[in-house]
């Protein structure tokens, strides 16, 4: 069942989801989002399991 949800935020909550799925998304990769406040990423996921994130998405 594909369904597609928008969930927006700040940048502390979404980096706090991304790095629960993707422990690579550290504290270094969050600083250097924070001048970018709103954030926006596009994510997918299959079932519970992230595949991929995309965090130039606000940009296009």
């Amino acid at each position: 069942m594909n369904k597609t949800i928008i969930v927006g935020s700040h940048g502390t909550a979404i980096g706090t989801i991304i790095n629960y799925y993707d422990s690579s998304f550290t504290y270094e990769k969050f600083v250097k989002i924070q001048p970018l406040m709103p954030f926006v990423i596009k994510a997918e996921f299959k079932g519970l399991v992230l595949k991929e994130y995309n965090l130039d998405f606000f940009l296009r």
